[in-house]
C-alpha cells in the first residue's frame, strides 16, 4: 500500500507520465520499508570500506570484494537488510524487475546481473515481465526481461518468522557481490531477515573475501557440489578444495567419502547400490529450468512417517559409508528433525550430538549453521529429564566428545564476534 501510495502521489506531481526510471526509483526507495518491518529495526546498516574495496575482474568473473589490508578473523564487514519480495505474488515480475532497474539506474553502483553464460531471456520471460510494465515511458522488453532475471539471480528464498508473504524471497545489494569459495574465509549470519558477514579466518591484503552460497552444497562431494553450483549459480567453482584431484582429496572431502570400515572389496558394488537406492528413499533431486541443482528431503504424511522412513534406509546407508559420508548425513539430518518434531528428546539429544559432531567435521568453522546446530542440541539438552541428563550427557561425551567440544569452542567465539557486530566498526573499539 505504501508502494503504490507513493507512486500515485508521484504522478500528481509530475505530470501524467511514469518514465521506467522513475518507476525504478520509486520501487527500489520503497520496497524494503514497505515490507520489511525490521528494516525500522534501530540497528545501522554499514559497509566496512576501510576493510574491503569493490573490484570489478570482467569477465564471468564479475565484481567481488578484496581486502584492502591483512584482516582478522572475527571482522564484521557487512550488515544489511534486504528487500523483501514475495515470489508468490502474482506481479512478483514487474517488482522485481523494476527493482532491478533501479539499482541500474546508480544507486551505490551495486546494479544486479544476470547469471554468468545466462542466455539472452525468451518470449515467455519478455511476456511475463511486460504484463506489469508495459505502458511504462521508456521500459524495453528486453532490458526489463534481463533485470527480472538478474533479480532472480541475486534473490534467495527464505523462511521468516511472521513473514506476511507466502514466499518471501531476500535480495542484498551490497551481500550479493560477494563471490562463491567452497573453503570461504567469510560467513553470512542471518537474523531475521537482516545480514551480517564476518571474516572466520585471518585473510591476506589483496585477497579476496568470499563466502559459501549454500550450507547444503558444502557437505556434497566435488563432482555433485560443482555441478550443482554450476546449474544453479552459472559458474565453475575454481576454489582449492573443487581443484583438488580425487587422489589427493583434502580432509573434508575425505571426510564426505569415507566409506564403512569391513566393508568386504567384494562387496562394495553392491553396498553402493543399496546406499544410493536407500538415500532415494528419504530425498530427491531438485531441479531449476529442467536442470538438478540440489537434494531436497521428499514429502512424508507426517513425522512419524518420516522417522519411519528413515530407520528403515539408514542400515545400507551406514554399511556403506562412514559416520561423515554425505548420505549419511542428509539422513541423520531427518531422523533429528523428525525426533525433535515428535518431542522424543532423549533419543534426539543422543542423535543431535551425533550429527552436530560429524557437521563440525565438514562445514566451515564458526559457519551459522554450526550455531543453528548448538542451539537446536542445547534446547532438547534443557528439556531432558533430571533424572536422565547426566547420564546422556556423559554418553554423548563420550561417544563425539571431541566435535562437541570443539563446536562449542567456535560457537562461544561467534558469539562473541556478532555482540560487537551490531555496530559499525568505526563505533568499535
Amino acid at each position: 500500500d505504501r508502494l503504490a501510495t507513493s507512486v500515485l502521489e508521484s504522478l500528481d506531481k509530475a505530470g501524467d507520465t511514469l518514465t521506467a526510471t522513475k518507476l525504478a526509483v520509486l520501487v527500489h526507495s520503497w520496497t524494503r520499508a514497505a515490507t520489511n518491518p525490521s528494516a525500522q529495526s534501530g540497528v545501522k546498516e554499514y559497509l566496512n570500506d576501510t576493510a574491503m574495496r569493490l573490484h570489478d575482474c570482467g569477465g564471468d568473473k564479475g565484481r567481488g570484494y578484496f581486502a584492502t589490508a591483512d584482516v582478522q578473523a572475527g571482522t564484521p564487514l557487512l550488515c544489511e537488510e534486504p528487500h523483501v519480495l514475495d515470489a508468490a505474488e502474482e506481479d512478483f515480475a514487474g517488482v522485481a524487475a523494476a527493482l532491478a532497474l533501479g539499482l541500474a539506474a546508480g544507486e551505490r553502483g551495486a546494479e544486479l546481473r544476470p547469471a554468468p553464460g545466462e542466455s539472452a531471456p525468451g518470449p515467455r520471460a519478455r511476456e511475463e515481465v511486460m504484463l506489469w510494465l508495459r505502458g511504462v515511458e521508456g521500459v524495453v522488453a528486453e532490458e526489463a526481461a534481463k533485470a527480472l532475471a538478474a533479480a532472480k539471480n541475486n534473490g534467495f528464498c527464505a523462511t521468516m518468522a511472521d513473514a506476511t508473504e507466502d514466499k518471501p524471497m531476500l535480495l542484498f545489494t551490497r551481500l550479493c557481490i560477494f563471490n562463491h569459495s567452497c573453503v570461504p574465509n567469510c560467513c553470512v549470519y542471518r537474523e531475521g531477515p537482516r545480514a551480517r558477514v564476518l571474516v572466520i579466518r585471518p585473510v591476506k591484503k589483496g585477497e579476496e573475501l568470499m563466502i559459501h552460497y549454500l550450507d547444503e552444497l558444502q557437505t556434497l562431494p566435488t563432482q555433485l557440489r560443482r555441478s550443482f553450483l554450476r546449474n544453479r549459480f552459472g559458474f565453475e567453482c575454481p576454489c582449492d578444495r573443487c581443484d583438488e584431484p580425487e587422489d589427493d582429496a583434502g580432509p573434508v572431502e575425505a571426510a564426505l567419502q569415507k566409506r564403512a570400515e569391513g566393508c568386504p572389496p567384494a562387496e562394495e558394488a553392491a553396498r553402493k547400490h543399496a546406499m544410493m537406492r536407500a538415500h532415494a528413499a528419504l530425498c530427491h533431486m531438485q531441479t531449476q529450468d529442467n536442470v538438478p541443482v540440489g537434494f531436497s528431503f521428499k514429502s512424508f504424511d507426517d513425522w512419524t512417517a518420516a522417522l519411519a522412513a528413515v530407520d528403515a534406509a539408514l542400515p545400507d546407508i551406514c554399511a556403506y559409508g562412514a559416520e561423515t559420508f554425505w548420505t549419511r548425513h542428509h539422513a541423520r539430518s531427518l531422523r533429528c528433525l523428525a525426533l525433535e518434531a515428535l518431542g522424543r528428546d532423549a533419543v534426539a539429544f543422543l542423535a543431535l550430538a551425533e550429527h552436530a559432531s560429524a557437521a563440525w567435521r565438514l562445514l566451515p568453522r564458526h559457519c551459522d549453521a554450526l550455531r543453528e546446530l548448538e542451539e537446536r542440541l542445547d534446547r532438547v539438552r534443557k528439556r531432558l529429564p533430571a533424572a536422565l541428563a547426566p547420564r546422556l550427557e556423559e554418553k554423548a561425551q563420550a561417544l563425539y566428545g571431541d566435535g562437541l567440544r570443539g563446536l562449542a569452542r567456535d560457537v562461544e567465539t561467534l558469539r562473541t564476534w556478532l555482540s560487537a557486530a551490531d555496530r559499525p566498526p568505526a563505533e568499535q573499539t
